[in-house]
């Protein structure tokens, strides 16, 4: 039993450590990368197991699979999809309460779920009860405002270049 839970806890690194196959093996890699601080797995020799086991390094890393245990014990008030380090991490907290917020819109409530609205500079006119529509149109026009950002960005880039180009002729 106790090497059963064991190889729960690491199965990011072998799916058959509960077989005893690469159970020794296994754990002293899980202890070397907990000393070495490697939240993501990433410095596992991967030749130490089959190459046909790998694993998912976004949904089966040591620290993703912290994180969705975290997010199971929150009931339904959370989820956790994965994390593999390169981008941020994938998960919802509160959907109910966003879509509350907004008055049922699924839409925007997947806006502010995505982190394309920062509900703190949210008017506090409309964070009264009753106001579910005006919020609604203020997170859309603030994620709109948030999409439209990088075109923007990359035209005054593109200006800026033309303007250099300019100048040398």
């Amino acid at each position: 039993m106790q090497v059963w839970r064991k190889g729960q806890q690491i199965r990011h690194l072998s799916p058959h450590v509960t077989t005893f196959t690469h159970s020794e093996e296994a754990i002293q890699a899980e202890r070397d990368s907990i000393a070495r601080r490697d939240l993501f797995g990433e410095l596992v020799e991967s030749n130490m197991f089959d190459p046909m086991l790998s694993f998912d390094r976004e949904s089966e890393n040591p620290f993703a699979m912290y994180l969705r245990g975290l997010a199971a014990q929150s009931g339904d008030i959370a989820t956790f999809e994965g994390w593999d380090g390169d981008f941020p991490p994938d998960y919802r907290v509160c959907p109910e309460e966003a879509a509350a917020l907004v008055g049922g819109d699924h839409e925007r409530a997947d806006e502010i779920l995505g982190g394309l609205v920062a509900l703190n500079e949210m008017p506090k006119e409309i964070r009264q009860p009753g106001k579910t529509k005006e919020r609604a149109e203020w997170v859309r026009k603030k994620a709109e405002e948030y999409l439209a950002q990088p075109e923007l960005e990359l035209a005054d880039l593109d200006a800026l270049f033309d303007e250099t180009g300019k100048e040398k002729e």
